[in-house]
């Protein structure tokens, strides 16, 4: 992370269909980083992004614990360079299965 005093904010994008939520303008300020996160029962993450950079095994993010997730850097996205130009983000989608996680789709930002 590249301050050490960052905690995330999270913005509710509401319920419904996953393309359609994901499909509208979010304002966030210089620094941020992108975490995505989303639930199809409402009872625990099942879908969730990784970053384009992520290497290792999509199945060892620990997704039963919340400040985990917050936390983890392999599944944030950076929106802004070191000296605050915009980057183009890309997110991994996968659905956590029965038999593991599974991709399921790509975000780009």
């Amino acid at each position: 992370m590249k301050d050490s005093g960052f905690f995330p904010k999270f913005i509710n994008l509401g319920s419904g269909d996953l393309s359609t939520l994901l499909n509208q303008e979010i304002q966030v300020p210089n620094n941020s980083k992108l975490i995505l996160i989303a639930s199809t029962n409402g009872n625990e993450i099942d879908i969730f992004g990784v970053s384009d950079n992520f290497s290792g095994n999509v199945g060892d993010i620990e997704l039963s614990n919340g400040f985990s997730v917050m936390f983890d850097e392999r599944i944030q996205g950076d929106l802004f360079s070191d000296t605050g130009e915009t980057l183009p983000t890309s997110l991994n989608l996968f659905q956590n299965t029965s038999s593991g996680p599974v991709q399921i789709n790509w975000l780009r930002c």
